[in-house]
C-alpha cells in the first residue's frame, strides 16, 4: 500500500534498472539517453497540449522562459499498465506511474542534475513534488466524491479478476461488472452511475464494497449563462432569445407549432361572404349580366 517516487541519477546503471529494479515496481523500461549538453542549446519542455495528469493543473501554464528545460533525459519504454502523467514536447514520456500489488511507483525520466535540466530551479518543482507526495499518500480508493453520470472503477482487494461482481444502485437494480486492467491493477468498472445515493458491490450474497454518488452541485448554480454560450451549445437555428417586454405566449406557441394562419383565412372567408352577399342583393338585370359575363 506504499508509494515510491523514483528519480534515476545521471550515472544510473540502466541494465540494473531494467533487469532487477523496474520489473518489481512498474511496467516500464529505460531505453537510453536522449539529448545533448546545455551548451548546444537544444532542449525539451513539458508539453501542455498533450493529456497530462491533474496534479499538473495550472503548473504547465507558464511563460516559455519560466518552463523547465530538459537538455538530456532518459527515454522510457511503456509496457501494458503504465500510466503517463506528463510528456515532453517531442512526445516522449516525462513522468509515469504504475501499480504493483497494492503499491504505486512514479518514475521521472530525468535526473535532478543541472547538467541535464533546470527543473530544480523552476517554480513548478516544489508544487509538483508536494502534489506527488500527496497523491501517493492517499489510499487506493480515495476518489469517493463521485457524481451522477460518471464512469467509476473500484479496486476490490482479494477478489480475482474473473470473479462475478454485481453493482447495485440505490433503487435496487443490479448490473454485472467486468474487471479491467487500469494502471497495472485490476479494477471493477461501473460504466455509468445514473442515480444519486449509496451504491453497493456484491460478490454473490456478500457485500464487498460501497460508495456514495452525489448530484453535481454546479447544477444548483443560478448564474445566468451568456447568450454566446447558448448559441455554441444549441446553434443559432435552434435558438430564439426573448427580450424584456416580449409577449411570452405567442413566442412559445410560435416555436412549438409554427406560424398560425387562421386569422388570415378567417379574414379571407369573411371577405368572400361579403362578396357573396353583395352579389345576391344586386338587381336582377345586373345579376343576369354578371351571370352572362361569368358564362
Amino acid at each position: 500500500g506504499g508509494g515510491l517516487i523514483l528519480i534515476p541519477g545521471p550515472r544510473a546503471d540502466l541494465n540494473y534498472y531494467n533487469r532487477d529494479l523496474l520489473p518489481g515496481l512498474l511496467p516500464a523500461a529505460i531505453k537510453g539517453i536522449v539529448g545533448s549538453r546545455p551548451e548546444q542549446n537544444a532542449y525539451q519542455i513539458l508539453d501542455r497540449e498533450r493529456p497530462y495528469h491533474p496534479l499538473f493543473h495550472e503548473l504547465l501554464d507558464q511563460q516559455r522562459e519560466d518552463q523547465a528545460r530538459f537538455w538530456q533525459f532518459f527515454e522510457l519504454t511503456a509496457r501494458e499498465g503504465l500510466q503517463p502523467l506528463a510528456y515532453f514536447a517531442d512526445g516522449r514520456i516525462a513522468l509515469a506511474s504504475g501499480w504493483k500489488a497494492q503499491g504505486r511507483t512514479v518514475l521521472l525520466a530525468a535526473p535532478l542534475h543541472l547538467e541535464w535540466n533546470d527543473l530544480p530551479l523552476k517554480g513548478l518543482f516544489v508544487p509538483m513534488l508536494h502534489r506527488l507526495v500527496r497523491e501517493l499518500s492517499l489510499p487506493v480508493d480515495r476518489h469517493s466524491d463521485y457524481l451522477v453520470g460518471q464512469s467509476i472503477d473500484r479496486y476490490l482487494k482479494g477478489i480475482p479478476a474473473g470473479g462475478a461482481v454485481d453493482a447495485e444502485s440505490p433503487s435496487g437494480s443490479r448490473l454485472r461488472l467486468e474487471a479491467e486492467l487500469i494502471g497495472g491493477q485490476y479494477r471493477w468498472k461501473v460504466p455509468r452511475v445514473g442515480e444519486s445515493g449509496l451504491w453497493r458491490l456484491w460478490q454473490g450474497e456478500q457485500e464487498v464494497d460501497r460508495f456514495p454518488v452525489n448530484v453535481d452541485t454546479r447544477e444548483s448554480v443560478l448564474t445566468p449563462v451568456s447568450q454566446q454560450r447558448v448559441l455554441e451549445v444549441f446553434g443559432a437555428a435552434r435558438t430564439d432569445f426573448i427580450r424584456p417586454g416580449d409577449e411570452l405566449t405567442s413566442k412559445v406557441l410560435g416555436n412549438r407549432y409554427g406560424r398560425e394562419l387562421w386569422r388570415e383565412f378567417l379574414g379571407l372567408a369573411l371577405l368572400l361572404l361579403l362578396l357573396e352577399l353583395w352579389i345576391s342583393r344586386a338587381p336582377r338585370d345586373r345579376a343576369e349580366e354578371l351571370a352572362e359575363q361569368g358564362s
